[in-house]
């Protein structure tokens, strides 16, 4: 998720995406209540952008409403982590097959240049840039195929991911970037059938899950 402009986006849009950022930065916890009026006040606005840009939250699955309390930053459980993964596992393969199968000259350039800017995050040290970046580098095959439908749920459940990373995994993005080089180099060659990508892709979302495994192990 990008910065938005509040002169290029409506208004609940902006609100929702810089709202966002700071939940998966961590400003916000899990279990915290969001107040509207705290926010009208921060981006100058009137009740209903807010509860817009709310709603919007609670589709991304970041906030959950309670009956008569309010919006609260979401809590996931174990069991909640793996069932995402488990969906991500097929989705996003099936996201990389159809991908690989549709890819052009253009395409491809777009997903080294994603990569790229992986890299650039990791030479910096930066993990929260580093992430978004990985965002953006998995959303793409979902874009290359042009299914809406599977984009819009993986990035979904990628966001969802992504804010368990950020509260209370620490993921070592050094070790990380390397589970894309397979991946990179096959999608470069194009000297795989598309089977095997997705077999690829499927073995990089499940590193994601064992290391979830272990890290509640050590809790």
């Amino acid at each position: 998720m990008n910065e938005m402009n509040p002169q290029n986006f409506n208004l609940p849009e902006y609100v929702y995406n810089k709202i966002s950022q700071d939940i998966l930065k961590g400003k916000y916890k899990a279990g915290d209540k969001l107040v509207e009026a705290v926010f009208q006040n921060e981006f100058q606005v009137s009740k209903s952008p807010v509860r817009e840009a709310f709603q919007m939250l609670i589709n991304a699955g970041l906030v959950e409403r309670k009956n008569r309390r309010g919006c609260f930053v979401k809590m996931f459980t174990t069991k909640e982590i793996e069932h995402i993964y488990t969906v991500r596992i097929e989705l996003e393969s099936l996201a990389a097959k159809q991908a690989y199968e549709q890819m052009t000259e253009e395409h491809l350039e777009r997903l080294n240049e994603l990569y790229d800017l992986m890299k650039q995050a990791v030479e910096q040290n930066d993990s929260t840039l580093y992430f978004h970046a990985h965002n953006d580098f998995q959303r793409f095959f979902g874009e290359v195929t042009g299914n809406h439908a599977l984009i819009d749920v993986c990035e979904r459940l990628r966001v969802q991911n992504l804010w368990y990373t950020h509260q209370f995994q620490n993921i070592d993005i050094h070790f990380d970037i390397q589970t894309h080089d397979d991946l990179m180099t096959h999608f470069n060659k194009r000297d795989l059938d598309s089977e095997k990508i997705r077999d690829l892709m499927r073995d990089h979302i499940a590193i994601g899950l064992e290391n979830f495994h272990k890290f509640i192990a050590n809790q």
